[in-house]
C-alpha cells in the first residue's frame, strides 16, 4: 500500500515535470515568434520611411514642374519648400543610420 502510493507520487511528479516542460517549451516559442514579428515589422517600417521621402521630394519635382507651367510661384515655394525639408529628413536619417 505504501509503495503504491509512492509510484502514484512518483507518477504525478513525472507528469507535472513533462506539462512544465511542454508549457514551457510552448511559451518559449510564442515568445521567439512574437519577437521576430515586431522586428520584422519595425524593420518593414524602416524601410518605407525611407521610401517615402524620395516619393515626396518626386511628387514635389512634379509640383515644381506645374508651378513651372502655370506660372504660379506660390506652388513654386511650396515645391521648394517641400524638397528642402524632405532632404533634411533624409540627411537626418543618414546620420542616424551611421551612427549605430
Amino acid at each position: 500500500m505504501m509503495n503504491s502510493t509512492v509510484n502514484n507520487l512518483i507518477e504525478q511528479k513525472t507528469l507535472v515535470k513533462k506539462k512544465i516542460k511542454e508549457k514551457s517549451y510552448y511559451v518559449k516559442q510564442s515568445v521567439k515568434h512574437s519577437i521576430s514579428k515586431i522586428t520584422q515589422k519595425l524593420q518593414s517600417n524602416r524601410k518605407t520611411n525611407r521610401a517615402g521621402n524620395y516619393i515626396s521630394i518626386l511628387i514635389a519635382l512634379f509640383i515644381l514642374y506645374t508651378a513651372w507651367v502655370t506660372s504660379n510661384h506660390w506652388l513654386f515655394w511650396l515645391g521648394i519648400a517641400s524638397i528642402l525639408s524632405n532632404s533634411l529628413l533624409l540627411f537626418i536619417n543618414l546620420i542616424k543610420r551611421s551612427s549605430y
